[in-house]
């Protein structure tokens, strides 16, 4: 779910985000490491799918950071780095 979440941020025609505005998280480095192979997949088949439709070659930076943050959860619940 959020790997479309993503994909359709960065593809909406009317207001495209950069995926350098993006900032994913992750509890582990596991799902950060999966996560980030989805994220890679999808953006390589929206390509083809691109280049498909209009017959172009399509260039895009495909350079994507991706941050996974962990740390302890106190008795609120929310994290807490330190």
């Amino acid at each position: 779910m959020l790997t479309k979440r993503v994909i359709s941020l960065l593809t909406d025609e009317k207001n495209p985000v950069d995926i350098d505005r993006l900032f994913v998280a992750t509890f582990t480095v596991s799902a950060t490491a999966e996560m980030k192979e989805r994220i890679r997949k999808a953006i390589n088949d929206e390509i083809k799918k691109i280049r498909k439709e209009k017959g172009k070659k399509l260039f895009i930076r495909n350079e994507t950071t991706f941050s996974n943050c962990t740390g302890n959860y106190g008795k609120s619940g929310h994290p807490h780095f330190g």
